[in-house]
């Protein structure tokens, strides 16, 4: 079982799929060579958010999920979708943990 500290924290820890699906976002919100002793931890999305909507800026942004969710082991995705707008890139992944019930997370990245 999956356990991880709610953030923001309060003292609880989130157990199971909530986990995991904090774990995504965190991941993912996290630019890549932040974390000092772990320098391939992270996604490089941030770094193309100000690059222009069109069907380049999706792929790209499947290509950088897939590599930051590449050595959670325990998860296995199913489908990336992504809907870019001149405000907001938003991203839908589709996932299983421990060969469970298909799951959903939602992140948006605002594009400045």
């Amino acid at each position: 079982m999956v356990s991880i500290l709610k953030y923001p924290y309060d003292g609880t820890y989130l157990k199971g799929v909530p986990a995991v699906n904090q774990i995504i976002k965190m991941r993912l919100e996290t630019p890549l060579n932040d974390i000092l002793y772990e320098r391939n931890r992270g996604c490089k999305i941030d770094e193309i958010l100000f690059e222009p909507n069109d069907t380049i800026l999706g792929a790209l942004a499947s290509k950088y999920i897939q590599d930051a969710l590449r050595d959670i082991a325990y998860i296995k995705i199913n489908d990336i979708e992504t809907l870019s707008s001149v405000e907001v890139l938003e991203i839908i992944i589709w996932w299983r943990f421990n060969d469970s019930v298909q799951q959903k997370t939602q992140i948006n990245f605002p594009r400045f």
